[in-house]
């Protein structure tokens, strides 16, 4: 594992998904906003982003916003370690 971006679940970088949730708590807790409809809204911000800089990720390959991310795997497990 040579960065924390190689921790995957369900294919999606596990360090992506936790920082998206952290960002949701905080704005749903300062905005009084509830939380399930802040984050999908963080993981339509986090897309955009991505999109925007030109950085490929699992989820925008999906969606069909940018080619395969270099750690795509076709037939990924649950919780899986990309291997170097």
């Amino acid at each position: 594992m040579n960065s924390l971006h190689d921790l995957r679940l369900l294919n999606l970088a596990v360090l992506d998904l936790l920082m998206t949730v952290a960002i949701a708590v905080l704005v749903s807790w300062r905005t009084r906003f509830r939380f399930r409809w802040v984050l999908p809204a963080c993981l339509v911000v986090a897309v955009l982003v991505h999109w925007a800089v030109g950085e490929p990720t699992t989820l925008n390959h999906a969606l069909g916003l940018s080619p395969k991310p270099p750690r795509h795997r076709e037939n990924p497990r649950i919780i899986d370690v990309i291997p170097e």
